[in-house]
């Protein structure tokens, strides 16, 4: 697989069907390749569930023979790739290519509802420049120390909008939401801005302290948000951009904005 596909993030390597179901729970994927016949949970277990759970995820059953009833169960689970030992090369290299290009189509289908409806709207959420003509994001990311460390290492921009308007939140409340925020994003070092206008939080975050996972943040922001609804009643969505280095802060604001978007549709 790391032949085929070098930049391909191997998320976990289980020994059980158990494994996979239990990872799971708390994560997500775009692929899960396993065998068959597995300990504890079999291929077709795993497939059941994942279809259940993660509708959008992709799993490819591998098997050391052909069968057709074992086929016909698969397919049953959503299962569109049935490969038998030795799996040739060819066909994880056309496997992946339809599911990466499968994503894309996705991504741009929900770039081009997005963007329709925010024209039809006369929204002004996607013009970036007007945003960061706003003086205290300005000067909080203009900053000497800010700017260093934005061109020195890797960092992503988060957006954070509540489904209803925050009408008569103080000064003080913000400040202590924009806190609550960063104890839940222990491993990052953050910078935060609240929009007024926009009922917006903006984070750019970069790892605190060497590497760490890279679905630290999306699964970080999942658990915070779940954690927000649960104890406040309060219901956020967050949308973050690709990783970045150096200053492309208005590039990097349209992704998180888009992703934003795209969890509203």
């Amino acid at each position: 697989l790391r032949e085929v596909e070098p930049e391909a993030e191997i998320c976990l390597e289980a020994e059980t069907g158990q494994e996979i179901l239990d990872y799971m729970k708390d994560h997500s994927a775009d692929l899960i390749l396993t065998d068959i016949r597995m300990p504890e949970k079999d291929g077709l277990e795993v497939a059941e569930y994942i279809q259940k759970t993660h509708g959008e995820a992709n799993v490819a059953i591998i098997s050391g023979y052909a069968d057709f009833a074992y086929a016909s169960a698969a397919i049953r689970f959503g299962v569109k790739d049935y490969l038998t030992k030795p799996v040739r090369r060819e066909e994880l290299e056309e496997m992946l290519g339809r599911i990466k290009n499968q994503h894309a189509r996705k991504r741009q289908a929900v770039e081009r509802e997005v963007e329709s409806r925010i024209e039809r709207a006369g929204m002004h959420y996607m013009d970036p420049e007007r945003v960061f003509r706003q003086e205290g994001l300005t000067k909080m990311l203009l900053a000497p120390e800010v700017l260093e460390k934005l061109r020195s290492s890797s960092w992503r921009m988060t957006v954070i909008r509540p489904q209803e308007h925050l009408q008569g939140w103080s000064r003080e409340r913000v400040g202590e939401q924009m806190e609550y925020f960063r104890s839940h994003l222990e491993q990052m070092e953050v910078w935060d801005y609240f929009f007024i206008e926009r009922d917006e939080f903006v984070l750019l975050t970069r790892p605190a302290r060497g590497r760490i996972a890279e679905d630290y943040l999306p699964q970080a922001l999942n658990r915070m948000l779940q954690a927000l609804l649960r104890d406040r009643k309060i219901c956020f969505t967050a949308g973050i951009s690709a990783e970045h280095t150096g200053t492309a802060l208005v590039g990097a604001y349209r992704e998180a904005v888009l992703a934003v978007c795209g969890r509203l549709l």
